[in-house]
């Protein structure tokens, strides 16, 4: 050890040979967003769709079908409408950010992944089981969570400091707020 050193010691080296515990830190990233998407999920599941949504949905869904039909690309109708319905749902599910045009852009940017997704692999037009669709849905509904939970926020920790912009607003916050 220099002198330098052992003038001014580091606070790592200050804790050690003071026999004091470590500082407690702040969860970190990864942790703060598995948190995120955890409770996603537990509002997920209180999610209900009422009778007109159902029929909403049923509408949409033959107008998809025609549309397709129409351009003679049918086979790319129940991809297409999985991931309609997974980007729905999570607009369902992070309602409460529909105020910032960060969580926008950022669906934005999941519909056009989505759409090249749909558009450049080759899709069966025959069938396929319930449970395979079910699970590939899933893994893409998490995914997407984990994506908007890491925006959020990676957006958050760069909002102006000492504004966390929670006082105001349903989630994270700062200068990206649509009034």
């Amino acid at each position: 050890m220099s002198a330098a050193e052992e003038m001014n010691p580091s606070p790592r080296q200050q804790a050690r040979t003071a026999g004091a515990k470590r500082p407690r830190r702040s969860p970190g990233l990864a942790k703060q967003i598995f948190a995120d998407v955890k409770d996603d999920i537990k509002t997920a599941k209180k999610i209900r769709l009422h009778w007109r949504g159902v029929v909403t949905v049923m509408v949409g869904t033959l107008l998809i079908c025609l549309l397709l039909d129409h351009f003679e690309i049918f086979n790319l109708a129940r991809p297409a409408m999985t991931c309609i319905v997974a980007l729905g749902f999570i607009i369902a599910i992070k309602r409460n950010l529909k105020g910032f045009i960060w969580f926008w852009v950022t669906m934005a940017v999941l519909a056009v992944l989505h759409a090249i997704l749909v558009s450049f692999v080759s899709w069966t037009t025959g069938w396929v089981p319930a449970v395979t669709l079910a699970g590939i849905a899933t893994v893409d509904l998490y995914l997407m969570l984990t994506i908007v939970d890491a925006v959020g926020r990676i957006v958050e920790q760069s909002a102006v400091p000492g504004r966390s912009g929670k006082e105001d607003s349903p989630g994270p916050g700062g200068p990206p707020h649509i009034a």
